[in-house]
């Protein structure tokens, strides 16, 4: 997010996907793919939520 306008000018389905895209490349950095398992695979999407949530729910804090 570049400016307080930015975050304004956003829909709520635009803040979503684009947390959803900085989470997802931030756990891919992480997270081998090259080890993958069903244990890792949940993991994974258990934190991608989990941090998608508490981001959008600071979005929403800073743009009241």
């Amino acid at each position: 997010m570049q400016s307080r306008d930015t975050l304004l000018a956003l829909t709520p389905e635009g803040a979503s996907t684009l947390v959803e895209n900085c989470v997802s490349a931030a756990l891919d950095s992480r997270l081998s793919r090259r080890q993958r398992s069903k244990s890792l695979d949940r993991a994974r999407a258990l934190e991608l939520e989990r941090w998608k949530k508490l981001l959008l729910d600071w979005l929403t804090a800073e743009r009241n």
